[in-house]
């Protein structure tokens, strides 16, 4: 796979990923997602990734089990791979203290996870706009 974007999409809830899954294949064409259903998996994975030449981001739940997004992000700012990874964490959670500690330790956005659709395919286009900012 050369020149498509990928997307690292990290998250323990079956119906999240579904969803998100569909309403961003839905906005874009060249995408290729790669679903994780822990934060633990993803960091093995990183160990020693094969990035496409594309553009990466990786989509990340901050509450799941095995290891939370705090902790996943702390993690990938050790390893060489942490640096080309955006990751935009996604949840329900909207504390301002939790926010601002996700920020800090890496997550270049953070998002209140959507519960509509109409929320979800806005997300599915900040995502594609990301990837045409970033081209």
């Amino acid at each position: 796979m050369v020149n498509q974007n990928l997307i690292y999409l990290v998250d323990d809830d079956d119906d999240d990923r579904l969803i998100l899954r569909e309403a961003v294949e839905s906005q874009m064409e060249q995408v290729e997602i790669v679903e994780f259903t822990n934060g633990y998996d993803f960091i093995k994975k990183m160990e020693n990734p094969t990035l496409p030449e594309g553009t990466v981001l990786v989509l990340m739940d901050l509450n799941m089990p095995r290891m939370s997004g705090l902790e996943v992000l702390t993690q990938l700012n050790t390893m060489p791979v942490g640096p080309q990874l955006p990751v935009l964490v996604l949840s329900t959670a909207a504390s301002p203290d939790i926010i601002q500690k996700v920020i800090e330790v890496g997550a270049v956005k953070y998002c209140v996870k959507p519960s509509s659709m109409a929320g979800i395919e806005q997300l599915a286009k900040e995502i594609k706009e990301f990837f045409q900012f970033s081209l």
